[in-house]
């Protein structure tokens, strides 16, 4: 009984490698670079620890690689194939080499992204593709590849938010990624990305928020969702919220205090992206000054970092903010900040002549930037004053 089992099975391995040789030879052409096959450059590109000649040898194969492309993206494993390959790995005599159908529509994606703007002919090929709804992963890949192509793909729009409401949560998380990537028509992509932040799945609520990030001022129709978005559990949807707020960069009536009170989130990541995004706002964010100066006794160093730079960028109220810069030099361990609060210091030109005496004494400092930064910030807060010091004979700084 044993050995007709053994003896079955081996039938089936040799029916299903007969049948994986037959479909190879089926197979048209693929374009070859340097005696490889676009497939064998593929999986190379598709490993954890890609050789970057993959990826270069790809790109040199060029649009002659679309046709492939398109054809692993259409790749389905038919119910006999599936039954045939669990069958065969039960058995041990032969060893077949079987690339899914899941894995062939991944390297048809990474194809496309590896082309990028360059495969824009192949975008009325690839709405067909993504509208025969061969299977989620074909669809997966196909959405990826036209978010890759960019602004050209812009007529895969609709076929794109007609699959918002798809129930396989992976599918639209790729669609959203299409969609930021070739951020157009946000007539009808930004209130559906927007509908999208009060998903339940948090990854479909990080990756609207990124989307519409890449819309900038025109994606300013969801920042009301966004400020509610920051109460968020998950830090990667409050990261992605507030670098959202930042790059659409509107309303500073609305998004400078929720900013402010980002600046005390339990994280430091999201401390420091508030930081940073409020000093993009320049002058119209003064109300987040008495924050930012609390934010340079922060823990994390790099939270100070971007609260000094934030202070510079908005660039208001010098009777507040230059006594604290001034305050925050006393670090002498943390030698990037002493070079960012001089270069801050510097900008307040005039208003900040109370820093002299400190940035005099930086100039002896043993980082040859700060010395640099020293003499560069007294020349714009005390140009006469500074032309003596810097022309002494005992100069550091020539």
């Amino acid at each position: 009984m044993r050995k007709r089992r053994s003896r079955i099975l081996l039938a089936i391995a040799l029916l299903a490698f007969l049948g994986a040789f037959l479909w190879h030879l089926s197979q048209p052409n693929e374009p070859i670079y340097q005696g490889q096959p676009l497939t064998v450059w593929l999986e190379a590109a598709r490993q954890p620890l890609s050789d970057p000649d993959s990826t270069e040898s790809i790109r040199q194969i060029g649009t002659n690689a679309i046709p492939t492309l398109l054809r692993l993206l259409r790749a389905k494993d038919s119910s006999l194939k599936l039954r045939l390959i669990a069958l065969a790995q039960k058995q041990s005599v032969i060893k077949f080499h079987n690339i899914s159908a899941e894995i062939q529509n991944n390297e048809g994606g990474e194809g496309f992204a590896i082309l990028g703007a360059h495969a824009s002919n192949a975008v009325p090929a690839l709405i067909k593709v993504f509208d025969d709804n061969i299977s989620v992963s074909s669809r997966f890949s196909t959405a990826g590849a036209l978010g890759a192509i960019g602004l050209e793909a812009a007529p895969a729009i609709p076929s794109l938010l007609s699959e918002m409401t798809n129930s396989d949560m992976y599918l639209r998380t790729s669609i959203i990624q299409a969609l930021g990537s070739i951020h157009s028509r946000p007539d009808l992509v930004v209130p559906v990305l927007t509908k999208s932040l009060q998903d339940t799945n948090s990854p479909i609520c990080w990756f609207a928020a990124e989307a519409l990030g890449k819309f900038g001022p025109e994606a300013r129709a969801a920042i009301p969702t966004l400020i509610q978005l920051l109460a968020d559990q998950g830090v990667i949807v409050r990261r992605e919220t507030v670098s959202a707020l930042g790059q659409i960069h509107s309303d500073p009536e609305l998004v400078v205090p929720a900013l402010i009170n980002a600046l005390h989130d339990r994280s430091a990541e999201i401390r420091f992206f508030a930081a940073t995004n409020l000093g993009s706002f320049g002058p119209a964010a003064k109300p987040a000054i008495p924050a930012l100066i609390q934010s340079l006794a922060d823990q994390n160093e790099i939270v100070r970092l971007d609260a000094v730079s934030a202070l510079g960028q908005i660039h208001a109220e010098p009777e507040l903010v230059v006594p604290a810069l001034i305050n925050a030099l006393d670090d002498q361990t943390n030698w990037i900040l002493k070079r960012s609060v001089v270069r801050s210091l510097g900008s307040f030109g005039a208003a900040a002549k109370p820093a002299v005496p400190k940035l005099m004494e930086l100039l002896k400092d043993n980082d040859p930037i700060v010395r640099k930064r020293a003499s560069e910030a007294l020349q714009q807060i005390d140009p006469e004053a500074a032309a003596k010091i810097l022309t002494a004979p005992d100069s550091i700084i020539k």
